[in-house]
Order: C-alpha cells, then structure tokens, then sequence
C-alpha cells in the first residue's frame, strides 16, 4: 500500500539544501522512470494501478495538465504547485533531470498524496480468487476495438488470476452477440463487460445474469442495474475537436465563404457529444452545415464528402463525429477533388491508427479526440474485479486527448498503442 503523505505545512523541517527529510536517498534516481522502473516506488504503483503509473508518466511528460489528473482520479489529492517548487530544489541541488525529479515526487510525497485503499491494491491484494470475465464488443474487426483487446488481455496476463472470454463478434451481429453472452452465463463467469447492439434485447439477459450473481458492466452504452461500466467522455472528445476546429478556423476560414459536413450515429445516442459540440462550433464560425446523417466507416465517408462537395465545391470542413473511419474516407474525396490539404480540415473521434497516421504526414486529417485503448483495456478488467470484490471503483471513464501535429511527441505515443 502507497503510504498516506499529507501535504506539508509552510513551516515543514527540511534540511540544509531544502530538502524534505522524506525525499533523503531518493533523489540519486536519474531517467526515467527512475531505476528503469524497477524502483520500489514505481514497482508497486505500476503494478497495482496501471491507469495512474501511466497518468503519472505523461504529466510529468506535461501532456496531460494537472486538471484531467483531478478529475480521473477524484480521491486522490493533487498539489501542481508543490511538485514544481520540489522538483526545483532537486533539479537544482543534485543535478538530476527534470522527469526523474518529478517523477519521485509524484510517486512518493507531492502528486499522490493519497490514493484510496482500493486504487492502491498490489496484484495479491486485487486476486482474492481467479476470476472469469467474458468481454463483448459488436465490432470486434476494427482495429481500435483490438487494440482494447489486446490491452485487457495484457491486464489479465498480468494479474495472473483472470480468465479473459473474449467475443469475437463482427459487423453488428445481435445473434451471435447474444449467443456469446448465453454461453458465459451458463458457464458461471464472474463478469460480463458488454458493448451491446441493441441495449433491450438484452435486457432479460442482464437480469438472468444477476440473478446468478454475475456482475453487469457495460462499455460506453449503459443500461438500468448495471453493476458497473468503462468508456470515455464523449462531451469531452466533442469539445476538444471543437476548441481545436476555432482556433484552425481563425487562420484558414478568416474571411468565410466554406461549409462543411457532419457524420453522427444516431442508433448510439450515448455519443451524441461527439458531434454536437462540433456542430455548435460550425454555428458559432458561422460555417453552415450542407450535410449530417448516419456514418460510420470509409466508404461511407468518401461517398458523403463526394456528395456534398458535387453540390457544394466549396466543403472545407468535414467532422467525423462517429468515428474515425468516415474521415479517413472523405480525406480520399478532397484529394481526388485536387483540394489542397491545407485548405481543409476534417476532425474525428476515437483515434483510429489510419487517422492518427494520416495526422502525422500533415495531409487533410487535422485532429482526433483520442481515446487512451491501452487505459480503456486495462480497465475492462480492473473495473470487474472491483464489481465482484466489492471494494474500488466500478465506473471507469479513460482518457480522451487532442491528436494534432502540435505534439509530435504524444502523436506517436498513440500510434505506437496499436503496435
């Protein structure tokens, strides 16, 4: 267990250099993570709580500022303003890097003052039995949908005492979803994590399910009863393409004369943020919206921006509010148009390798409001365990972040997430 560390009062003994008597022999650490990570500090907060060893990380990389650390993890206290004047002392005095500084006092005194007993557990404290979770997500082909595979399956690996089902649904198949989720209850699983087609035609499941003493948790589609759920933020995701798509349009669109279109998804309501905050943003630029319906892969997209710029030469902006792939699709359109990239802009959800890519090379894609896959698959487990032990929180919303070329550096960290 992370010792209880309170924040330190003004008048708090320190020694010589200015040093609080707590951080005496560890600040011989250099690198990052200090020791390689094999450091007793970074050993068990890694091991016990992933999602926060990560955050941890990217702060102190300052991709993620000090306000999402608040509000992903609301037990915990935070103190900006101490780790920096800390971290000064030690980057000063002793001649260590910055990261390496911050990063023990994040891990031991300053960040994380204090994390619940729950979000502090060491695997052997997490395993009170060996646990079987079945996973289902009705597209299971696309390649984000893998890559949260992959990471829940390395959560389970690494925990050492989870069987992890996972379904391999494709294309929206309601039968062979049900089938699935049949099958796990008659076999007596502990949890079921379901991303359902249609939440009603589960419904009876769920409650046949919890009767048995099967923990309900749902991914991003939530139903009454459920014993816990993960996802994202997706108000959060649509307001950060929007921010992203002013402050585009201030130097590309100055004098107006563009339209754009909107893909939406209506049968997924819960991610109707996705492209609402965009549209409200058009309407605010002034930029008027020529087409918005149903779409959610590329072909679909490439024939949408086909249609609207036939009708309307002047489309310029095109937010896939869906999800990446109708993006990626109209990218096609505007370059078998002869538009030059730099007069267009088109944003999206989720963070598809294929759209993070197209990002990086500076082409038509500009923005996706990324999903954090490798938190979102750790969290399918961890959020199960806690739903059947009854202790830690059982309502896990990862991190959603603006891919732009602004940040090179965090680009290419999404992008390695699908390797």
């Amino acid at each position: 267990m992370l010792p209880e560390n309170p924040r330190p009062s003004a008048g708090e003994d320190r020694d010589a250099r200015g040093v609080r008597p707590s951080l005496r022999g560890l600040t011989q650490s250099s690198g990052w993570p200090p020791g390689g990570g094999k450091s007793g500090i970074w050993r068990i907060l890694g091991a016990s709580n992933p999602m926060l060893a990560s955050f941890i990380r990217d702060f102190v990389a300052q991709s993620i500022p000090l306000e999402r650390m608040q509000q992903r993890f609301p037990r915990t206290r935070f103190y900006g303003q101490q780790i920096m004047g800390e971290a000064g002392h030690m980057i000063k005095n002793f001649g260590i890097t910055k990261s390496a500084a911050m990063f023990v006092l994040a891990a031991s005194c300053g960040l994380v003052s204090h994390v619940n007993q729950a979000e502090a557990q060491t695997p052997a404290e997490m395993c009170k039995k060996n646990y079987k979770i079945g996973y289902s997500h009705p597209v299971s082909e696309a390649k984000a949908v893998q890559a949260v595979a992959k990471y829940a399956k390395k959560r389970a690996t690494d925990l050492g005492c989870v069987d992890l089902l996972i379904d391999a649904t494709t294309n929206l198949n309601l039968q062979t979803q049900r089938a699935a989720v049949e099958n796990w209850i008659l076999q007596g699983v502990d949890a079921i994590v379901i991303r359902a087609v249609d939440p009603s035609a589960f419904v009876g499941l769920q409650k046949e399910a919890q009767a048995k003493g099967i923990k309900w948790l749902t991914y991003t589609k939530p139903m009454k009863g459920q014993d816990g759920s993960v996802g994202w933020n997706t108000d959060k995701a649509g307001e950060l393409v929007a921010a992203h798509l002013k402050d585009w349009a201030k130097t590309h669109i100055a004098q107006g004369g563009v339209s754009s279109a909107v893909t939406e998804l209506s049968i997924e309501p819960s991610l109707k943020g996705q492209w609402e905050f965009p549209k409200a943003a058009l309407k605010d630029l002034g930029v008027p919206i020529v087409l918005a319906q149903d779409c959610a892969d590329q072909e679909c997209g490439l024939a949408m921006a086909e249609t609207a710029l036939r009708e309307n030469p002047n489309l310029r902006i095109f937010i896939a509010g869906s999800t990446d792939d109708p993006g990626v699709g109209a990218a096609r359109a505007f370059r078998n148009a002869g538009i030059a990239p730099e007069d267009v802009y088109i944003g999206g959800m989720d963070g598809s390798e294929q759209a993070l890519v197209e990002i990086k090379k500076g082409t038509y894609y500009k923005s996706t409001a990324a999903i954090r896959l490798d938190l979102l698959g750790y969290s399918i487990v961890d959020a199960s365990i806690n739903a059947v032990n009854g202790a830690g929180p059982t309502d896990i919303v990862s991190p959603n972040e603006i891919a732009t070329t602004a940040d090179m550096s965090a680009l290419e960290k999404l992008i390695a997430v699908y390797k």
